[in-house]
């Protein structure tokens, strides 16, 4: 049957090693913005209408999320910087040290923030309850982190697509 052709063409379809990095660098972007946005939206749910078993499952659920947005993150640094490095694209251009910074910014975050928080979480539901104003009131702080990740995200991936000079 031989090699896969490009559509149209009778060429065959030469997909490099840059190619290929490419493509885990955007599905580990993909997935830690995939994973964030939802779990935003299911937290601010939560939030707002104050029912404890949803407050409970989201906290229960954000360790899951934690771990996916972890390895997504990872995958993303690395194959972003093997692709550049493999492709020689100078570190010092605008779209690559805004994308590194974004994921700087947003992996810090995530490391020092959420888990921490969590934990207060946790222990506020344990000792008010899932619906207490203590709960929802830190349930907010977090989402508005969250939210601020979202953007930083956004931004890195603005930069990787549009690559301003």
């Amino acid at each position: 049957m031989g090699r896969p052709t490009s559509p149209g063409t009778d060429s065959v379809v030469d997909v490099s090693g840059y190619e290929t990095l490419v493509l885990l660098h955007i599905l580990g972007a993909c997935v830690w913005i995939g994973a964030g946005v939802p779990a935003a939206g299911l937290g601010i749910q939560a939030a707002r209408t104050g029912d404890g078993a949803q407050i409970v499952a989201y906290a229960r659920q954000g360790r899951i999320v934690g771990v996916v947005v972890g390895v997504a993150s990872l995958l993303l640094i690395v194959f972003g910087v093997w692709a550049a490095l493999d492709a020689d694209i100078d570190f010092g251009a605008t779209w690559i040290s805004t994308g590194l910074t974004a994921w700087l910014v947003a992996f810090v975050i995530a490391a020092l923030f959420y888990g921490p928080y969590a934990r207060r979480i946790r222990a506020a539901i344990a000792a008010d309850g899932p619906g207490s104003p203590a709960v929802t009131r830190l349930l907010r702080i977090r989402l508005g982190v969250s939210a601020l990740e979202i953007v930083v995200l956004l931004v890195g991936l603005w930069a990787m697509v549009a690559k301003p000079a």
